[in-house]
């Protein structure tokens, strides 16, 4: 049997308990008992308001019966009458009053209620209630004194929700701060979600990282701080249900009770979760994973914590942009450490050899002379061809010190004006004499001068050349045509054209064939190989005046390649 006492002894007992600022749940505990036994109630219980929900905070005397509920909608019953209109709702006989509700089922009935809200600084924060076994009147003074304690309670639950409010931030703050000293070599690790649970009040956390089209993720997971289930693994996007999809979407997820919701009841990476928020991770703007935190309470998560998760999120994303841009920098630095090395060990060999075989030329030559000047026909022949080849030795050593020259930007144009049509019949006719195997017709609108390097210019019309006699068959025509456009605007260029009757470029090698070091297949070129530099240095040589060339071919209808020039010259040239 409850032990009455009179409002003054109940109040003494209270303000004792407050002052020896013990934990909320006890001065909560002590003001209910307190109040119940000044008014002789069968029950005194808080309901805390939260949205559109009263929770049960604190009771004495409250037996919640089978299929009983500690949370309800606030438009239930007596007590949500008191916290939608903020004053006091009594009904003295609970079993007529169509008021009334029970969610809690109790085992035995109530008959009359007693509910006031409780209200600090205009903010609504709950209901206090009281009640009895039988159907009677609660007096105005009765009311009056659970105000007072409603007053009370009031107070410690707001004091505690700022201290628990302050003790949040300061949380949330040193695992931001943790978070940003975090490697980023390996941001993902588990001292950032051991950083990430404290921050949540030592909640479940994992992180999802998709990984290529997303239908697998690599999973890292922690339980507690103090727990050793640290979980890495990698899991199919089938499995992990709602989660996965966030990648996709972009869009958070916020889930109040787990139990409800089929495709997460059975993830196991929530444990024994409660409630689930889960934000995407963005990297350079693009969702690429998942970051989620799952609470042992069905009311352990709230709006706080759902933006604290995406500003968790954002810096997880940073952190992991951080990491493959310094990936990607060493890749590029190594890369262009290579580069510089090929580079240099290049001009270096272009260079040692380019002397012994322009004197092998030289001698060649000499002894060619002296051979026709004697007769010895058996001698000239083979010397003729030693001094072909030097030749052809000497033009690839020049274009692997041009390869380089481009790479390094040291390459240099000398602009002059000149007649492209006259130039174009003299390397037309130099290469049709050196191969002897083609006939090679020019088709030019009269004299044609543009400003350009002329030398530069000659070496892109005899690589073209060369080319379509490499690839066409013996005694096949080869065409060079120049064309003017724009004529008369500030715009105006000339178009060199040169086409051969070969297999041509198949459709696959066509995006390739300005590489560098790039050669066609053999069966193309009739054994006659270079070095794959011929079209590269051309395009960079074109490119450099202000131009450009292309290729247009059809497989087995021959090829056309074309260059076109400013006539002005290279702009912005000095």
């Amino acid at each position: 049997m409850l032990e009455r006492v009179t409002a003054g002894e109940a109040l003494d007992r209270v303000v004792r308990t407050l002052t020896e600022r013990r934990p909320i749940d006890e001065v909560l505990t002590e003001i209910l008992a307190q109040s119940r036994a000044m008014l002789d109630a069968a029950e005194t219980y808080v309901l805390l308001k939260s949205d559109r929900h009263l929770t049960v905070r604190a009771s004495n005397g409250l037996v919640i019966g089978p299929g009983g509920k500690t949370e309800f909608p606030i438009e239930q019953g007596i007590e949500g009458i008191a916290a939608e209109t903020g004053s006091a709702a009594i009904s003295n006989d609970l079993a007529n009053d169509p008021r009334h509700a029970d969610p809690f089922c109790r085992p035995t009935p109530i008959r009359s209620m007693l509910a006031v809200p409780l209200i600090l600084r205009g903010v609504l924060l709950g209901v206090l209630v009281s009640t009895r076994r039988e159907p009677g009147r609660f007096a105005d003074v009765e009311r009056w004194w659970l105000e007072i304690f409603g007053g009370l309670i009031a107070s410690v639950i707001a004091s505690d929700q700022a201290y628990r409010s302050q003790e949040r931030r300061a949380r949330q703050a040193e695992t931001l701060l943790a978070l940003s000293s975090i490697d980023d070599e390996q941001p993902i690790s588990r001292k950032m979600l051991t950083e990430i649970v404290r921050g949540f009040g030592n909640n479940r956390c994992g992180i999802l990282l998709g990984e290529g089209d997303s239908s697998t993720f690599e999973v890292f997971c922690l339980g507690d701080v103090s727990s050793d289930a640290f979980i890495r693994t990698t899991l199919p996007a089938s499995s992990l249900g709602p989660l996965a999809s966030i990648v996709q979407t972009g869009r958070p997820l916020a889930y109040g009770d787990i139990s409800k919701e089929p495709l997460l009841r059975d993830i196991a990476l929530l444990g024994n979760g409660k409630s689930l928020i889960a934000t995407p991770i963005q990297v350079s703007g693009q969702p690429r994973g998942v970051l989620f935190v799952a609470s042992d309470n069905t009311d352990g998560l709230d709006s706080e914590d759902v933006a604290f998760l995406s500003l968790v999120a954002a810096r997880i994303g940073l952190l992991i942009e951080r990491g493959e841009l310094r990936q990607r920098q060493r890749e590029i630095e190594w890369q262009h450490a290579q580069t510089e090395a090929r580079q240099e060990f290049l001009g270096i060999v272009s260079h040692e050899l380019k002397t012994p075989v322009a004197v092998m030329r030289a001698y060649t030559e000499l002894l060619l002379r002296r051979a026709e000047k004697a007769g010895r026909s058996s001698e000239i022949d083979l010397l003729r061809r030693m001094s072909d080849q030097a030749e052809r030795m000497l033009a690839m050593i020049e274009q692997l010190l041009d390869s380089r020259r481009l790479e390094a930007g040291l390459l240099t144009l000398e602009i002059s004006h000149f007649d492209l049509s006259e130039l174009a019949r003299k390397v037309a006719h130099d290469v049709e004499v050196a191969v002897r195997s083609h006939q090679i017709t020019v088709e030019t609108p009269g004299r044609t001068t543009i400003r350009a390097d002329r030398r530069r210019i000659e070496e892109v019309i005899t690589n073209l050349l060369d080319n379509a006699v490499k690839y066409s068959p013996p005694g096949s025509p080869v065409r060079v045509r120049i064309t003017r456009e724009g004529v008369g605007t500030q715009d105006e260029s000339v178009l060199i054209a040169v086409s051969d009757e070969g297999p041509g470029v198949p459709k696959e090698d066509q995006g390739r064939i300005f590489e560098r070091f790039y050669q066609a297949p053999r069966r193309l070129h009739k054994g006659r190989t270079g070095l794959g530099l011929g079209l590269y240095i051309s395009r960079e040589l074109a490119r450099r005046h202000g131009g450009d060339i292309w290729l247009e071919s059809e497989g087995g209808h021959g090829a056309t390649f074309y260059v076109r020039l400013p006539v002005a010259g290279p702009p912005n040239f000095d």
